[in-house]
């Protein structure tokens, strides 16, 4: 993938899955110098620079949330028997760890050691659905819910031109849902999300634009709160 437009787009992943993947799972592939991933290539010295910003309940901008981003693959280590490729990124203090599983998703590692680089992976984009319309499952288990397991959705809608500062390209395009309930005697919880991604081949992510909407719900009271982000590239360098 969150995060100049990567980041931005890590981060709606973080935030809608903050999960351990259980897709019937492969894992990440065994270690190789040359794994990469037309649509998303990684490669040290690759680089990727983003603008983005928040969106408010209706879908506006944010009054003084925007904001640039510069990513960049700076190493590759390995994690777990696993080639991993380490992004670090100008919005964040801690690195980012990349990797593909054997069917060429894109995963991100859940990384619970302060940029240690130890924890749980799990799909970021199913970059293997390349069915245009099909909607495919996969299950995640949320660790914030306690273990509660929950089924994304990702649908694949083939190919489509995209704009963005960077320049105009072919891209393929997914959207990413999810949600789950959590309800007891006199509460509840209703948690969902809607990702768009676009992919360029040999360039990487272009565009992303997600919204959640978590909503609380009492004896006496009800609330909900919707957000949601856009990030876009403007400039990238990739081998």
């Amino acid at each position: 993938m969150r995060k100049s437009l990567f980041l931005s787009f890590i981060i709606m992943v973080l935030f809608a899955y903050e999960a351990c993947n259980n897709n019937n799972g492969t894992g990440p592939v065994l270690s190789s110098s040359s794994l990469s991933s037309p649509y998303f290539p990684l490669a040290i010295g690759n680089w990727w620079e983003y603008h983005g910003y928040t969106l408010d309940s209706n879908g506006n901008e944010a009054p003084g949330s925007e904001g640039y981003e510069f990513d960049t693959i700076v190493r590759t280590v390995n994690i777990q028997g696993f080639l991993a490729y380490v992004m670090n990124s100008s919005k964040s203090s801690q690195p980012v760890y990349l990797t593909f599983d054997s069917a060429g998703d894109l995963m991100v590692l859940d990384d619970t050691s302060d940029g240690a680089g130890k924890g749980t992976w799990y799909i970021a984009e199913l970059f293997s659905n390349q069915t245009a319309g099909a909607t495919v499952p996969y299950e995640i288990s949320n660790h914030i819910t306690g273990g509660l397991n929950n089924v994304y959705f990702d649908t694949f809608f083939g190919n489509v031109s995209v704009t963005v500062p960077a320049g105009t390209f072919t891209a393929v395009a997914y959207r990413d849902t999810n949600g789950y309930t959590i309800a007891s005697p006199d509460n509840s919880e209703t948690y969902s999300s809607v990702e768009h991604t676009y992919f360029a081949e040999k360039v990487g992510l272009l565009e992303a634009t997600g919204f959640s909407v978590d909503a609380f719900k009492t004896s006496n009271s009800s609330s909900s709160i919707r957000q949601g982000s856009h990030s876009e590239l403007v400039s990238y360098y990739v081998q």
